[in-house]
């Protein structure tokens, strides 16, 4: 009976361990894809710039 208990202790905190994982790797995913807009951002505006720049 303690060893049930004890693995399913570990089980538990495992899980747990594994959920706020999973949560920081969303967030990080997150603020990537955030990065990832403002990169293209970025480019767009510099190719408009780089074609005005051309036009004038």
């Amino acid at each position: 009976v303690q060893l049930v208990s004890a693995q399913r202790t570990e089980l538990e905190r495992r899980s747990f361990e594994l959920r706020e994982e999973r949560t920081r790797a969303l967030a990080a995913l997150e603020e990537a894809e955030e990065r990832a807009a403002a990169l293209e951002r970025l480019s767009h505006e510099a190719e408009r710039r780089a074609r005005v720049a051309e036009q004038e």
